[in-house]
């Protein structure tokens, strides 16, 4: 998957070469520029609809127009407006500048205005504006606004820390090596939403599997899952979202399926939080984050489920988990249920981390995906035995 047009908000890239994404990454922070000091009262939005755009600078040009004084007036770019239009349809001024806004910048807007609901989701572009002017009117917040590739890209509080995701990068190519040995970089994404990246543990993978399979026969209780995965470390990050700069320790199965038992670092974009500096500080300890994993895997192979797929079922339905997704998990694990044979919630866990693959299979969105992998790490934190009972256990969501 490439969308190579970086001005775009569909810009999107995947790759297997690690030097690709870097590279891209670098575009992205190149074409970059971050506003202090931006007052949350001083940003003023408009709705553009498609057939305006070839209007927009003639509007801008003239200083008693609906933009007011526009500085930049002649750099507008039609291209980019119209990608907007077709988008979130907002236009943003402030310091005597206009500028198409990226997707990505809508929810710090709203969070400037301290408005929010789905009814925006309803509005036509207009009317968003309007209803977002009167909250950005008094505001009482000094902003921290990115300008990337043409757009306003992000609109932040002054607290939120810049960690450049170039430089987090770089911390660990640089620190898995020198801890676990041989790293196969395995594949990453760019885009203006996030930046992923994934490296496989291929020195350390026998000392870790030897552990995993040690905290499962501490259980006491035999598992249906061979211990034949591939350790990793998963990353992401972004500059436009509030979500951290993440570093996990996972395993990947042989058909690509992702299982997590721990949080991994986590460091939040906010200046309390130390940054770039915490982040490898964290990353260095990553051996001790895959022996919390190790702890996790014992206490979820030591609860046994007697009805598995009813457990499933329920545990779907609290995590709002919709039955299109994960019935062919159901179904599997039905044929261990109707055969009276009973599973861990270890193993129940790791069989629910097929559920984004089959999303994926049957057409769900990178959207919907992310989602689905976030709820089903909620699992970890699940009381399994609360909905493990007999009978039929109907879906919540279909």
């Amino acid at each position: 998957m490439k969308i190579r047009d970086i001005k775009m908000d569909g810009y999107a890239v995947f790759t297997k070469d690690k030097d690709e994404l870097m590279d891209e990454v670098c575009r992205m922070e190149a074409d970059s520029h971050w506003d202090s000091g931006v007052a949350g009262s001083g940003i003023a939005v408009f709705g553009i609809e498609p057939l305006e755009v070839p209007s927009v600078q003639a509007d801008a040009k003239n200083g008693g127009g609906k933009y007011g004084f526009i500085a930049n007036a002649d750099s507008l770019d039609e291209a980019t407006i119209l990608d907007t239009a077709n988008g979130c349809g907002l236009l943003v001024s402030y310091n005597y500048n206009l500028h198409a806004a990226r997707d990505t910048a809508v929810s710090g807007l709203h969070e400037t205005a301290k408005l929010y609901g789905s009814a925006f989701g309803r509005m036509d572009a207009h009317t968003h504006a309007t209803v977002l002017q009167y909250g950005l009117n008094v505001a009482k917040t000094t902003n921290l606004v990115l300008q990337r590739c043409g757009k306003v890209s992000a609109v932040h509080s002054s607290s939120y820390e810049i960690m450049p995701i170039s430089r987090l990068l770089q911390i660990l190519d640089k620190e898995l090596p020198s801890r676990f040995g041989e790293c196969k970089f395995l594949h990453g994404t760019n885009g203006h939403a996030l930046t992923t990246a994934m490296w496989s543990l291929n020195d350390a993978q026998q000392d870790i599997l030897d552990r995993y399979q040690k905290a499962l026969d501490s259980a006491g209780f035999p598992t249906i899952m061979p211990v034949a995965w591939m350790p990793a470390v998963y990353f992401e990050s972004s500059d436009t979202a509030l979500s951290a700069a993440r570093a996990v320790p996972v395993f990947i199965d042989d058909a690509g399926c992702v299982s997590r038992f721990t949080e991994g670092v986590q460091i939040k974009h906010v200046k309390s939080a130390g940054g770039c500096g915490k982040f490898a500080e964290e990353v260095e300890k990553m051996w001790s984050l895959f022996d919390e994993s190790m702890e996790k895997i014992a206490d979820m192979a030591k609860v046994i489920v007697n009805h598995p797929a009813n457990a499933f079922v329920g545990v779907c339905n609290k995590l709002q988990i919709p039955a299109k997704w994960a019935e062919k998990t159901r179904a599997f694990l039905d044929g261990y249920q109707v055969n009276g044979q009973q599973l861990s919630a270890h193993d129940i866990y790791v069989i629910a981390t097929r559920i984004p693959k089959h999303a994926k299979e049957l057409g769900a969105a990178e959207t919907v995906i992310k989602s689905l992998t976030e709820q089903i790490g909620k699992m970890l934190d699940v009381e399994w035995k609360d909905y493990d009972v007999g009978g039929s256990v109907a879906w919540g969501n279909k």
